[in-house]
């Protein structure tokens, strides 16, 4: 089993880029808590929307649901409903192949394995998502572009957790991640929000916070994905002995 410092630096090397030729990333050793918090996020999204398949976030991906676009990316960047993601193809992806991506969609009811296999029917949504992939998962300077705008995103979803939270920076690790990819689903918490109101009435623990997220309109509906996530998410703490409490 690899170590942390192993996995922050296996990661670092698959999303992270420096700001400039200038700059060089940190070593692991040299890696605050805020920076293991983003990588350890960055684990839990691997894991919870890919499987751990990292080689799924340099292509192209679909869910498979009625609302779900191609998403790519370490954060699973939806192109139809992320602004931020549709612009970073449109820097990369000719124009006529990107109107046709805008059309894709998920089918929940595919008996296929393969998420894009329903396309077949329309050979020119099918030519542009191979035509797609391709270039996303070939051509530096996309892959680049993925890298920072993942960065990006797993350092503001950890800045939003410390700022609502009155630790701020020494929230515990395990709060950060379950928070931060609780944020990543449903959207930034709000002030008065339930969730921040349950934190500062209960405090932290990683068991009461798998409960109370049960009790929320997704977790009487979904159990299941819920458990999942939060399983998933204890057990990449557990293999670095994170606090969670």
């Amino acid at each position: 089993m690899k170590s942390i410092k192993e996995r922050i630096e296996a990661l670092r090397l698959r999303f992270t880029t420096p700001a400039s030729a200038e700059e060089k990333p940190l070593s692991p050793e040299q890696c605050s808590k805020k920076e293991k918090e983003i990588y350890l996020l960055g684990e839990a999204f691997l894991v919870n929307e890919l499987a751990g398949h990292i080689d799924k976030a340099y292509g192209l991906s679909l869910a498979r649901t009625t609302r779900s676009g191609v998403s790519f990316g370490i954060c699973q960047w939806d192109i139809i409903h992320n602004k931020e993601g549709e612009a970073l193809l449109r820097k990369h992806i000719p124009s006529h192949i990107m109107d046709l991506l805008m059309q894709v969609r998920g089918n929940p009811s595919s008996p296929f394995q393969n998420p894009f296999e329903h396309l077949r029917v329309d050979a020119g949504l099918y030519t542009a998502v191979q035509t797609a992939h391709s270039i996303i998962s070939t051509t530096p300077a996309v892959l680049a572009d993925i890298r920072a705008a993942d960065r990006r995103r797993l350092t503001a979803l950890v800045d939003q957790v410390y700022a609502l939270f009155p630790e701020g920076h020494n929230t515990p690790t395990g709060a950060v991640v379950h928070l931060a990819d609780m944020a990543n689903q449903f959207g930034p918490f709000k002030k008065k929000g339930s969730t921040l109101a349950w934190y500062r009435k209960e405090g932290w623990s990683s068991w009461g916070f798998l409960q109370f997220k049960l009790q929320t309109k997704h977790g009487k509906g979904f159990p299941k994905d819920v458990e999942r996530r939060w399983r998933n998410i204890e057990q990449i703490l557990d293999k670095d002995n994170c606090t969670k409490e």
